[in-house]
């Protein structure tokens, strides 16, 4: 089922990201228009529309700024939980159930040792809540959590906080077993290989990745030396002629174009306008009806039978040109 929620800007999430500095025109064109008008656009066909950009470039830009912790759905885990991150602020639980949840998912050992990895004795109730929130609102497993914080320690950006944003971001990637996590960040370790670039292009960044899919994707960049935009571009005219893209019926229009000695996204678009007129041109001659001969310029069928007048007035001059010379003689 499509996901109708509408689409907002994270309080915060703006500042310090390095996606902007990946971010091309068109995907900070549509940051700005949710930024604009936050609750209003539910899928990518209407930001797409509204920020004047390509569906696929849409689709693109909101999984990179929700990759960043961006952008987010409304609603997103809770409402609750929601406004309690953005006000940097704690759900107020009751105590006994938040006591409650821990005993019954042991999850004394997780923060005893969560703790002495951020070199604190023991944490606060703030902090035991907003991971217990996690298990519950996000349902994420013990293995999981500190998989994330091993992970954001290596990287001196280990607190609770941060522990709270990441698995929120991933959890709108779909990454929710500890199998997927390490998957993920095994790939996400190296940001320039051909996997990451696909999935950032793409958008898959939850979803397996097939041999066929890099196969295609390394000949579109690393032999056509086609760039992103160009990729995406043809993503576009394969879903207006078919409605969903498939890999094969971009590989044929990327290499035509590439044949074509296209290598801006202006001359690629030029180039496909060029075709799709062509093969419009040519099947209205295909289907255009055989055209007819008058019957006023047909020649006139002789009256003769299969008498040939022509030949025998032939015959009558080759005789009376005969006779004549025969007269002469005489």
């Amino acid at each position: 089922m499509m996901d109708k929620r509408r689409f907002k800007i994270k309080a915060g999430g703006v500042l310090n990201s390095a996606a902007f500095f990946e971010a091309s025109k068109e995907e900070l064109r549509v940051l700005v228009t949710i930024m604009q008008e936050p609750l209003t656009y539910s899928d990518e066909a209407q930001i797409a529309e509204a920020a004047k950009v390509s569906p696929a470039r849409a689709a693109a830009a909101i999984a990179l700024f929700s990759e960043a912790g961006i952008i987010c759905r409304e609603g997103d885990v809770t409402l609750e939980f929601d406004k309690r991150e953005d006000n940097s602020d704690s759900i107020d639980r009751p105590a006994a159930e938040i006591a409650e949840t821990i005993r019954r998912k042991k999850l004394s050992e997780l923060f005893s040792e969560l703790a002495e990895m951020m070199g604190k004795e023991t944490l606060n109730r703030d902090e035991v809540e907003k991971l217990t929130s996690l298990t519950t609102d996000l349902v994420l497993t013990e293995e999981y959590i500190l998989i994330l914080a091993e992970h954001l320690l290596a990287r001196g950006r280990l607190s609770v906080l941060n522990i709270l944003k990441e698995a929120k971001k991933l959890d709108r990637m779909d990454v929710h077993t500890p199998e997927e996590l390490e998957e993920y960040l095994k790939i996400r370790e190296n940001s320039s290989s051909l996997e990451w670039s696909f999935r950032k292009t793409f958008g898959k960044y939850g979803d397996k990745i097939s041999r066929v899919e890099l196969d295609y994707y390394s000949k579109w960049t690393e032999v056509f030396g086609f760039s992103d935009e160009i990729i995406l571009l043809a993503m576009d005219v394969n879903v207006r002629s078919t409605t969903k893209y498939s890999y094969a019926y971009m590989d044929t229009l990327l290499e035509r174009w590439h044949e074509c000695g296209c290598k801006t996204v202006e001359e690629c678009q030029k180039q496909s306008d060029s075709d799709r007129a062509r093969i419009a041109e040519e099947r209205k001659r295909e289907n255009a009806p055989a055209r007819r001969v008058s019957k006023k310029s047909e020649a006139p069928t002789p009256k003769y039978g299969n008498f040939d007048p022509s030949e025998a007035l032939e015959r009558a001059i080759a005789k009376s040109f005969a006779k004549a010379t025969t007269d002469d003689k005489k």
